[in-house]
C-alpha cells in the first residue's frame, strides 16, 4: 500500500474503524445472547428443581450402575435417610429385597438389550431405614443424552390398606349373610331340643338323677342359644338386649372355655370378686369382649409362654379420673383387667391397636377385628377400655363398665311364667315347635288350638274370631 498517498491512508483507517465497531457489536451481541441463555438455563434448572423437590411422590435420579445421584425431600421421608446419606453413597437396590430385587436386576438387563419390553410402571415393596416395607408404585424413565435415569415413587401403602379393608368388609358381610341363614335353621332345631327337654323336666320328680341330667342339658342348651344369638348379632340380624348381667359369672364361664384351649406353658391367675354386682349389657357381647381380650393375651405369649392374669374389682370413679376419657362419668364402675407377660407393643402399635382390620399377626392368623369389636362393644355400654404396654414387658387391658345400683337390680326381678285359661291360636310352620308350644301352654292352663299352616290358621280365625282370645304366630 502506498503510504504516501493520503487518500489511501484515510480509506484504510476508515475501514479498520468500521471493522472494529462491527467486531465490538458482535461481541456485545454474543455476550447478551450468552447471558440470556444462561438466564434461561438457570430458570429451567430452577423450574426443574422446584418440580423435582415438590413432587407428591419420592423422586430420585440414578446412574446406570444404580447409584443415587439426587433425591427430593419426599424420598428422604420414604427411605428414612437424609440427602447426605443417600446422594452418591447408596444404590436404590439397597432398599429392595427378595423377588423384587431379582425383578429389578432383570429389568436393568432388559433395558440395555431391549428397552421397549421393560414396563415403565411397576410395583414393589422396598424397606425403609427401620426395615418397614411399603407398597410403592415405581415409574422409571431415561434422561436423553445421558446415562442417567429419573424415577418417581408413589407410596400406595394406605391405598392398599383401604382396599384390603374393603375386601375384608365385603367378606365379613358375605359371612354374616351366610351365618344368618344357618343360625335361623339351627335356632329351630335348638328350639325343639330345649322345648322337649323342658317338657321332660315337667314330668320328672325333683331330686332324681334324671332331673339332674336334664337340668344340665338345659344349661348346655341355653349356652348354645346364646351362641346362636351371638352369631345373629354378628350378622346384624338380632337386636342387642341390654339387661342386668352378672359380670363375674360371664368372666368365670369365659375363663373355663379359655383354659381348655391354652397350652401348658401359660398359667392363669384370677382375682374375681363374685359379689361385685351387675352391669347393664348384653351377656353374649360381654362374653365376647372377655374372650377377645384373653385370646389376644394368650397369642402374645404363644411362643415363650407366660402368665395370664385376670381380675374383676369394683371402682369408684371421680371426676378427675373420668375427665381423662370422653364419655365417662363419675360413679360406680366395675374394672375388668387382663394382663399378660408376652411380647408387648410399641407406642406406634398401641396408637392403632383398636383400628378395624389392624393386626400385627401374619397373614391368615387374624382378621384385626377382635380388639376393634371389643372397643366398640364397651363404648356401646358407656364404658371405657384402656391399654398399657411395653415391648418385651407385656400388655395390660382395663375395661371399665358402669355398675347398676342395688335398687335398679331389685327392679329387674325375673317374672314367673304367667298362667291363665284364655283361648290361644298357636301358629308355627315347624311341627316340633308347634307341638312344644301347645304342650307348654296347656301345662300353664291355657286352651290351645295349634296349626302349622298359616293359611289354615287364617281361615280358622276368620270363621271363628270369637273362639280365640290370643293369637301367637311365628313371624319369620
Amino acid at each position: 500500500m502506498d503510504r504516501a498517498n493520503p487518500t489511501c491512508a484515510r480509506g484504510f483507517r476508515a475501514m479498520n474503524n468500521k471493522t472494529e465497531k462491527q467486531y465490538i457489536q458482535e461481541l456485545e451481541a454474543s455476550e447478551a445472547n450468552r447471558k440470556r441463555a444462561e438466564e434461561a438455563l438457570r430458570e429451567s434448572e430452577s423450574l426443574c428443581n422446584a418440580i423435582f423437590e415438590n413432587m407428591d411422590g419420592a423422586m430420585l435420579i440414578f446412574d446406570d450402575d444404580t447409584t443415587i445421584l439426587k433425591v427430593n425431600a419426599e424420598a428422604e421421608k420414604v427411605s428414612g435417610y437424609s440427602k447426605e446419606e443417600l446422594e452418591g453413597k447408596k444404590s436404590w437396590t439397597d432398599f429392595v429385597r427378595g423377588e423384587a430385587l431379582e425383578k429389578m436386576r432383570e429389568f436393568k438387563k432388559l433395558r440395555i438389550v431391549n428397552p421397549a419390553v421393560v414396563p415403565k410402571n411397576y410395583e414393589f415393596k422396598p424397606a425403609n431405614r427401620e426395615g418397614i416395607t411399603k407398597d410403592i408404585a415405581l415409574t422409571v424413565a431415561a434422561i436423553p443424552g445421558t446415562k442417567k435415569f429419573v424415577a418417581a415413587l408413589l407410596d400406595r401403602t394406605e391405598r392398599r390398606r383401604l382396599e384390603t379393608q374393603l375386601q375384608q368388609a365385603q367378606k365379613m358381610e358375605a359371612i354374616g349373610t351366610l351365618a344368618g341363614g344357618i343360625t335361623h335353621d339351627f335356632n329351630n332345631i335348638l328350639g325343639a331340643i330345649i322345648g322337649y327337654t323342658e317338657l321332660a323336666l315337667i314330668e320328672t320328680e325333683k331330686g332324681t338323677k334324671i332331673r339332674e341330667y336334664l337340668e344340665e342339658a338345659v344349661r348346655a342348651e341355653n349356652r348354645a342359644k346364646d351362641l346362636v344369638h351371638q352369631i345373629l348379632t354378628f350378622s346384624r340380624q338380632a337386636a342387642i338386649e341390654k339387661k342386668p348381667v352378672l359380670i363375674a359369672s360371664v368372666i368365670t364361664e369365659a375363663l373355663k372355655l379359655m383354659k381348655a384351649s391354652l397350652p401348658a406353658t401359660i398359667d392363669i391367675k384370677t382375682h374375681i370378686e363374685k359379689e361385685i354386682g351387675t352391669v347393664k349389657a348384653d351377656f353374649t357381647q360381654i362374653h365376647q369382649v372377655v374372650m377377645n381380650l384373653c385370646s389376644n393375651a394368650a397369642q402374645a405369649m404363644s411362643e415363650d409362654g407366660g402368665t395370664l392374669e385376670v381380675s374383676l374389682t369394683p371402682l369408684e370413679v371421680d371426676s378427675l379420673f373420668a375427665d381423662q376419657y370422653p364419655g365417662m362419668h363419675p360413679g360406680s364402675y366395675v374394672r375388668f383387667t387382663v394382663s399378660d407377660t408376652g411380647c408387648g407393643m410399641t407406642a406406634d402399635v398401641m396408637e392403632r391397636i383398636f383400628d378395624p382390620y389392624f393386626t400385627t399377626k401374619e397373614k391368615g392368623e387374624g382378621t384385626g377385628l377382635g380388639l376393634s369389636m371389643a372397643h366398640g362393644i364397651v363404648g356401646r355400654y358407656d364404658g371405657v377400655i384402656t391399654v398399657e404396654s411395653e415391648p418385651e414387658r407385656g400388655t395390660t387391658f382395663h375395661v371399665y363398665l358402669p355398675r347398676i345400683s342395688q335398687e335398679a337390680e331389685k327392679r329387674e326381678i325375673k317374672r314367673a311364667l304367667a298362667t291363665g285359661c284364655e283361648r290361644i291360636l298357636f301358629v308355627d310352620d315347624e311341627p316340633s315347635l308347634t307341638d312344644i308350644g301347645k304342650q307348654i301352654l296347656e301345662h300353664l292352663g291355657y286352651q290351645v288350638t295349634a296349626r302349622t299352616s298359616s293359611t289354615e290358621a287364617l281361615e280358622l280365625f276368620r270363621s271363628q274370631p270369637d273362639q280365640f282370645d290370643i293369637v301367637i304366630t311365628d313371624m319369620t
